[in-house]
């Protein structure tokens, strides 16, 4: 009887664990077919919105003249003309770099609207591994420095350094301190502005 009564708990301690590996894959089935309808069915009454004009230089005007804003309605997807909605930029500072949220709002229902992300940046020209300090009464040199352009869609394209001038008219060797070190792209007018610090050896 002993053995029995073992069984018959084993039995149905297996039952239960069963039972709760099909609820488990259930759930599972169920939230992957929601996360799945959700990605293949745009929001009822929103605003999508695309385009490939996402980075912006401080100060430069905000434009997107590839912007395409849609709606799912009705199980049709409808396409709006710029002049059926209004861009709100109020959040976004043209003088702070950083990542902002523009607000797209439809003319005719202001309920209706939709949000995409930009980013201002310094500058859309980047330099990496360039010389930050250069000891006091020596000349400057940039060194084996490589440099990249952010495209508006947030991509990057490495450069040849050869096709880049460097300015260092303003770092004066023989005064310590902090200076700028200008590198620009004058086929595409970009500029940036970089630190380098004029430092004394170190005695031990």
């Amino acid at each position: 009887m002993a053995n029995e009564s073992k069984n018959g708990m084993y039995y149905i301690n297996l039952l239960i664990k069963l039972a709760i590996v099909v609820l488990v894959v259930a759930v599972a089935i169920v939230l992957l077919l929601h996360f799945l309808d959700d990605k293949s069915t745009p929001n009822e009454n929103k605003l999508s919105v695309e385009t490939n004009n996402r980075f912006f230089e401080i100060g430069e005007e905000i434009e997107f003249p590839d912007l395409v804003v849609k709606m799912y309605k009705d199980g049709n997807i409808l396409e709006f003309a710029s002049s059926d909605y209004e861009l709100d930029l109020s959040n976004v500072n043209k003088e702070l770099a950083g990542s902002y949220q523009v607000k797209v709002v439809l003319k005719s229902d202001s309920k209706i609207f939709g949000y995409f992300n930009i980013s201002l940046v310094d500058s859309r020209l980047q330099i990496e591994n360039y010389n930050t300090m250069v000891l006091i009464g020596n000349e400057y040199v940039i060194g084996n420095y490589t440099a990249f352009v952010i495209n508006r869609d947030g991509t990057k394209t490495n450069l040849d350094t050869s096709i880049l001038t460097v300015d260092t008219t303003l770092i004066n060797k023989n005064s310590l301190g902090e200076y700028d070190l200008i590198v620009s792209y004058p086929d595409k007018n970009l500029t940036v502005v970089k630190k380098v610090t004029v430092v004394e050896l170190q005695k031990n």
